[in-house]
């Protein structure tokens, strides 16, 4: 079963603007990538309506994902409105 905490930590102890990952990375650090991550453009969408798991760990992290699956690369961005302890819906 995936641990995406692990990728919210991750995300969080680095701190940085940017942060880019393999899928083979990311499949390492949650204990495994689903298949929809290798296959769907929408299991990488920044959601604030309906967000998977997925969704929750790196926007409670502070950061918006884009997946290019041709390169097998997600590159995380943070978000410069993001603040620590605000509710992931409020204005994000």
């Amino acid at each position: 079963m995936q641990n995406f905490d692990r990728l919210r930590d991750y995300l969080k102890a680095g701190g940085s603007r940017v942060v880019a990952l393999s899928f083979t990375d990311l499949d390492r650090l949650v204990d495994g990538l689903p298949p929809p991550a290798l296959e769907r453009e929408q299991w990488w969408a920044n959601d604030n309506e309906r967000p998977e798991a997925q969704c929750r760990a790196w926007r409670a992290a502070g950061y918006r994902a884009h997946a290019d699956r041709e390169r097998r690369l997600v590159t995380f961005t943070r978000c410069p409105d993001f603040h620590e302890g605000v509710d992931f819906h409020e204005g994000n």
